[in-house]
């Protein structure tokens, strides 16, 4: 599965808030600032699609739907990307995902984002 620490330097280098340059440690200790990640998630644990959906929200700003709004977290953030599209498949917000679905979902919300304008 993809860990968390690439998880995050794929997403915040995909928003531009961080440099190429900075490591996978650096996006996880950025994104745990910013209160995207929680202080008790280990770099190297394997990402849960909840938890990728949420910080390609939150690091994007979307505001996602009702729910999500209400109640921001891994939860409604996997059911956003099921329902907007990012995600081609039904995937449970506790899953661990693969690299390569992380890279899937955020091309798609990318690609989805651009054709928006």
């Amino acid at each position: 599965g993809a860990d968390v620490a690439d998880a995050a330097f794929l997403v915040l280098l995909s928003a531009g808030s961080i440099e190429e340059s900075a490591s996978p440690a650096d996006a996880v200790s950025y994104a745990r600032d910013k209160g995207w990640l929680s202080q008790e998630i280990e770099g190297s644990q394997t990402i849960t699609f909840g938890r990728f959906s949420y910080l390609m929200m939150e690091v994007h700003g979307e505001s996602g739907g009702i729910m999500y709004s209400l109640i921001p977290g891994p939860r409604y953030a996997a059911r956003e990307a099921v329902f907007q599209g990012w995600s081609r498949r039904q995937i449970a917000p506790g899953d661990e995902i693969s690299g390569e679905t992380a890279v899937r979902v955020l091309g798609n919300y990318l690609a989805a984002k651009g054709e928006q304008g």
